[in-house]
């Protein structure tokens, strides 16, 4: 990761973003250790991060890394369907 921003958004108005206190430092953290994973038909096979990494440093990553991740080439039609990703378990909603 390079060039990171923090910003905070309010719920009600998403236009109104404001910097996140000690930004610095967290992006700092961000942005030490680069990450590998494996990215196969769409979906993350494997992620190699480093071991200095903190564990919130590694759930930002994972979670970035899980927008890659796209299981909708299997729709055949229209579904919601609570789909299993790397990490957690996602509420997907198709529309063919």
């Amino acid at each position: 990761m390079r060039s990171t921003q923090l910003q905070d958004s309010e719920p009600q108005d998403r236009g109104n973003r404001h910097f996140v206190e000690q930004a610095d430092e967290l992006t700092s953290q961000l942005e030490e250790h680069s990450i590998r994973f494996a990215f196969q038909d769409g979906a993350i096979e494997q992620i190699c991060s480093h071991p200095d990494d903190p564990v919130w440093v590694l759930n930002v990553k994972r979670g970035i890394i899980s927008l890659f991740q796209n299981m909708a080439h299997k729709a055949t039609s229209s579904k919601n369907h609570i789909e299993e990703v790397k990490f957690a378990l996602a509420f997907c909603n198709y529309d063919v």
